[in-house]
């Protein structure tokens, strides 16, 4: 596992940024992590989130991340983050390509795909790196 491996090989490690498919419970992450250098897990969401629970709390907070749990943020569409010293773009979401074969609503949402007022909001804050 990452967590046990991680104070060994990448003691300065402090972020980790997590992509798509978030599905570890917040407390567990913790836990996990406890006695690593993590503060902060960053989560940028893809497609097989359960975006019925998600939405409505993104919507409660607009264009602010979300605090999960004491490390992990959950964050909007899109967001910018200054890490290291660099400007970080993050756009989550994706389409399932396969939703033909699931149900909407269980297992696919038609909110996990990013839209063109998503792209607009993130071409509008410029470049990243």
């Amino acid at each position: 596992m990452i967590a046990r491996a991680l104070p060994h090989l990448a003691p300065d490690v402090t972020t980790i940024l997590h992509l798509g498919d978030w599905q570890m419970p917040s407390a567990l992450t913790d836990e996990i992590f406890a006695e690593t250098t993590i503060n902060r897990i960053y989560v940028t969401l893809g497609n097989h989130e359960p975006w019925d629970q998600i939405t409505p709390l993104l919507n409660k907070h607009p264009g602010e991340a979300v605090r999960a749990s004491d490390l992990t943020w959950i964050l909007p569409r899109p967001a910018r983050l200054s890490i290291g010293g660099r400007s970080v773009l993050s756009l989550g979401g994706a389409a399932s390509v396969d939703r033909e074969s699931r149900i909407e609503g269980l297992t696919w949402w038609p909110d996990e795909a990013i839209t063109d007022a998503h792209v607009a909001a993130a071409i509008a804050g410029g470049p990243a790196d």
